[in-house]
Protein backbone atom coordinates (compact mmCIF):
# COMPACT_ATOMS: atom_id res chain seq x y z
CA UNK A 1 0.00 0.00 0.00
CA UNK A 2 1.65 3.26 -1.02
CA UNK A 3 0.63 6.75 -2.00
CA UNK A 4 1.15 8.35 -5.29
CA UNK A 5 2.73 12.15 -4.55
CA UNK A 6 2.27 15.16 -7.11
CA UNK A 7 4.00 18.18 -6.19
CA UNK A 8 1.22 21.16 -6.93
CA UNK A 9 2.86 23.46 -5.94
CA UNK A 10 6.74 24.72 -3.85
CA UNK A 11 7.80 27.94 -3.12
CA UNK A 12 9.15 30.66 -0.70
CA UNK A 13 7.70 30.52 2.91
CA UNK A 14 6.38 33.51 4.56
CA UNK A 15 10.18 35.48 5.28
CA UNK A 16 11.81 33.66 2.47
CA UNK A 17 13.94 31.53 4.11
CA UNK A 18 12.57 28.33 3.44
CA UNK A 19 10.20 26.26 1.31
CA UNK A 20 6.12 24.88 1.45
CA UNK A 21 5.64 22.32 -0.85
CA UNK A 22 2.39 21.07 -1.12
CA UNK A 23 1.56 17.82 -2.26
CA UNK A 24 -2.26 15.67 -4.02
CA UNK A 25 -1.89 12.82 -2.79
CA UNK A 26 -3.87 9.31 -4.22
CA UNK A 27 -3.40 5.68 -2.60
CA UNK A 28 -2.69 3.28 -4.92
CA UNK A 29 -6.42 1.55 -3.79
CA UNK A 30 -9.64 2.72 -3.21
CA UNK A 31 -10.64 1.47 -0.12
CA UNK A 32 -8.28 3.02 2.34
CA UNK A 33 -10.14 6.16 3.19
CA UNK A 34 -13.81 7.74 2.27
CA UNK A 35 -11.63 10.84 0.82
CA UNK A 36 -9.88 9.45 -2.54
CA UNK A 37 -7.81 12.49 -2.96
CA UNK A 38 -5.93 14.72 0.23
CA UNK A 39 -3.19 17.26 0.01
CA UNK A 40 -0.21 17.24 2.02
CA UNK A 41 1.91 20.10 3.23
CA UNK A 42 5.14 21.28 4.37
CA UNK A 43 6.38 23.67 5.78
CA UNK A 44 10.67 23.61 6.21
CA UNK A 45 11.40 26.98 8.24
CA UNK A 46 12.63 27.62 11.21
CA UNK A 47 11.39 30.96 11.59
CA UNK A 48 7.99 30.57 10.17
CA UNK A 49 7.35 26.88 12.04
CA UNK A 50 7.20 28.65 15.46
CA UNK A 51 4.41 30.65 14.47
CA UNK A 52 2.66 29.64 11.96
CA UNK A 53 0.88 26.29 10.56
CA UNK A 54 -0.86 25.45 6.78
CA UNK A 55 -3.95 24.53 6.99
CA UNK A 56 -6.74 23.99 3.80
CA UNK A 57 -9.85 26.50 4.11
CA UNK A 58 -12.09 25.45 1.14
CA UNK A 59 -10.07 25.26 -2.16
CA UNK A 60 -6.95 27.64 -0.31
CA UNK A 61 -3.83 26.66 1.36
CA UNK A 62 -3.36 29.02 4.01
CA UNK A 63 -1.26 30.31 6.66
CA UNK A 64 -2.67 30.37 10.24
CA UNK A 65 -1.32 31.48 13.62
CA UNK A 66 -0.38 28.69 16.41
CA UNK A 67 -1.40 31.75 18.33
CA UNK A 68 -5.16 30.99 17.31
CA UNK A 69 -5.14 27.37 17.02
CA UNK A 70 -4.23 27.83 20.62
CA UNK A 71 -6.81 30.30 21.62
CA UNK A 72 -9.53 27.40 20.30
CA UNK A 73 -8.33 24.45 21.53
CA UNK A 74 -7.88 26.58 24.97
CA UNK A 75 -12.29 27.50 23.80
CA UNK A 76 -12.79 23.84 23.48
CA UNK A 77 -10.94 22.45 26.89
CA UNK A 78 -13.25 24.88 28.72
CA UNK A 79 -15.96 23.63 26.84
CA UNK A 80 -15.41 20.21 27.80
CA UNK A 81 -14.51 21.06 31.16
CA UNK A 82 -18.04 23.13 31.91
CA UNK A 83 -19.51 20.27 30.58
CA UNK A 84 -18.36 17.84 32.74
CA UNK A 85 -18.82 20.30 35.61
CA UNK A 86 -22.31 20.40 34.77
CA UNK A 87 -22.88 16.46 33.92
CA UNK A 88 -21.33 15.51 37.25
CA UNK A 89 -23.55 18.51 39.06
CA UNK A 90 -26.31 17.29 41.40
CA UNK A 91 -29.19 18.63 39.40
CA UNK A 92 -27.99 17.36 36.50
CA UNK A 93 -27.30 13.96 38.24
CA UNK A 94 -30.45 14.00 39.57
CA UNK A 95 -32.52 14.63 35.99
CA UNK A 96 -30.39 11.58 34.48
CA UNK A 97 -31.92 9.51 37.79
CA UNK A 98 -35.71 10.94 36.85
CA UNK A 99 -35.16 10.48 32.69
CA UNK A 100 -34.01 6.58 33.38
CA UNK A 101 -37.06 6.37 36.55
CA UNK A 102 -39.65 7.92 33.87
CA UNK A 103 -38.31 5.10 30.90
CA UNK A 104 -38.48 2.55 32.93
CA UNK A 105 -41.60 3.24 33.94
CA UNK A 106 -43.33 3.16 30.22
CA UNK A 107 -45.07 -0.13 30.10
CA UNK A 108 -43.97 -1.60 26.72
CA UNK A 109 -40.69 -0.85 24.38
CA UNK A 110 -43.16 0.83 21.65
CA UNK A 111 -43.83 3.56 24.36
CA UNK A 112 -40.03 4.03 24.93
CA UNK A 113 -39.66 4.33 21.51
CA UNK A 114 -42.04 6.60 20.30
CA UNK A 115 -41.14 9.43 23.85
CA UNK A 116 -37.41 9.55 22.24
CA UNK A 117 -38.43 9.46 18.70
CA UNK A 118 -40.64 12.37 19.69
CA UNK A 119 -38.27 14.50 21.88
CA UNK A 120 -35.81 13.92 18.92
CA UNK A 121 -33.71 11.43 21.50
CA UNK A 122 -33.73 8.39 19.53
CA UNK A 123 -33.49 7.67 15.85
CA UNK A 124 -33.97 4.88 13.23
CA UNK A 125 -37.27 2.51 13.33
CA UNK A 126 -38.97 0.72 16.05
CA UNK A 127 -37.37 -2.60 14.55
CA UNK A 128 -33.51 -0.97 14.94
CA UNK A 129 -34.43 0.54 18.51
CA UNK A 130 -35.41 -3.12 19.91
CA UNK A 131 -32.57 -4.45 18.22
CA UNK A 132 -30.23 -1.99 20.24
CA UNK A 133 -32.45 -1.16 23.39
CA UNK A 134 -30.38 -2.69 26.14
CA UNK A 135 -32.62 -0.68 28.76
CA UNK A 136 -32.83 2.89 30.11
CA UNK A 137 -29.41 2.76 32.13
CA UNK A 138 -27.93 1.66 29.23
CA UNK A 139 -29.29 4.35 26.91
CA UNK A 140 -28.72 6.63 29.37
CA UNK A 141 -24.55 6.10 29.44
CA UNK A 142 -24.91 6.94 26.07
CA UNK A 143 -27.26 9.56 25.33
CA UNK A 144 -27.38 11.50 28.39
CA UNK A 145 -24.89 14.41 27.31
CA UNK A 146 -24.99 18.13 26.85
CA UNK A 147 -26.26 18.00 23.13
CA UNK A 148 -29.04 16.29 24.43
CA UNK A 149 -29.26 17.45 28.06
CA UNK A 150 -32.07 20.49 27.16
CA UNK A 151 -34.31 18.01 25.28
CA UNK A 152 -34.61 15.58 28.04
CA UNK A 153 -35.33 18.63 30.66
CA UNK A 154 -38.21 19.55 28.22
CA UNK A 155 -39.06 15.57 28.35
CA UNK A 156 -39.47 15.93 31.99
CA UNK A 157 -41.12 19.29 32.40
CA UNK A 158 -37.61 20.71 33.92
CA UNK A 159 -36.89 24.33 33.91
CA UNK A 160 -33.99 24.97 35.88
CA UNK A 161 -32.71 28.27 33.97
CA UNK A 162 -29.47 28.40 35.51
CA UNK A 163 -28.49 24.63 33.90
CA UNK A 164 -30.30 25.93 30.88
CA UNK A 165 -27.88 29.21 30.93
CA UNK A 166 -24.72 26.89 31.42
CA UNK A 167 -25.91 25.10 28.00
CA UNK A 168 -25.85 28.02 26.42
CA UNK A 169 -22.67 29.22 27.63
CA UNK A 170 -20.68 25.51 26.71
CA UNK A 171 -22.55 25.84 23.58
CA UNK A 172 -20.96 29.27 22.60
CA UNK A 173 -17.42 28.27 23.93
CA UNK A 174 -17.41 25.00 21.68
CA UNK A 175 -19.26 27.49 18.53
CA UNK A 176 -15.91 30.03 18.86
CA UNK A 177 -13.62 27.27 19.38
CA UNK A 178 -14.81 25.37 15.84
CA UNK A 179 -14.80 28.40 13.90
CA UNK A 180 -11.60 27.94 11.27
CA UNK A 181 -8.53 30.35 12.46
CA UNK A 182 -8.61 33.30 10.80
CA UNK A 183 -5.85 33.18 7.20
CA UNK A 184 -2.46 35.40 7.96
CA UNK A 185 -2.26 37.20 4.54
CA UNK A 186 -2.82 36.17 0.76
CA UNK A 187 -3.50 32.33 0.31
CA UNK A 188 -0.21 30.54 -0.48
CA UNK A 189 -2.09 28.42 -3.36
CA UNK A 190 -5.35 27.61 -4.48
CA UNK A 191 -6.63 24.09 -6.08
Amino acid sequence: MSIDRITKFTGPCRCGKGTIKIYHCTPDHGWSDADLFKHEFVLKCRICEKDFEIQKQGRDFVYVSKNDIACRQTLKAQADARSMTLLNSAKVQTIRSNIILYLNSQRTKAAIHNILTTAHLGRGTYQTFLKHWKGAQAWAEYEFFIGNLEAIMKLLGSTDLTILIEIRAIESLNKNADVPPLPVGHPIYTL
